[in-house]
């Protein structure tokens, strides 16, 4: 938010949320009551894919691995995303 000017908060519905409504809808939560409806529950993580995955296990020197590593964390990523971005990228351009 920039200093001086205030963010409106608007509902998918077009609504606008005041203070006051905030105020009183953390008031009701603190207290144990929720508006809305609640939505579906889903337990664990979400699928990195419509497709079932598979494993795949190569050798990699060391000093390749260190650098793949190390790109991985540039990107904030995990090593698996990583090598999954770059598998696909080599597809892509093959």
């Amino acid at each position: 938010m920039r200093k001086g000017r205030i963010m409106a908060i608007v509902t998918e519905d077009g609504h606008a949320v005041t203070d006051a409504m905030l105020d009183q809808w953390a008031d009701d939560a603190e207290r144990g009551r929720y508006h809305g409806t609640r939505g579906d529950i889903v337990v664990g993580r979400p699928p990195l894919s419509d497709e079932e995955l598979v494993t795949l296990t190569f050798k990699i020197q060391p000093s390749v691995l260190a650098r793949v590593d190390a790109a991985a964390r540039h990107a904030g990523i995990t090593r698996s995303a990583f090598l999954r971005r770059a598998v696909e990228h080599e597809l892509a351009v093959t």
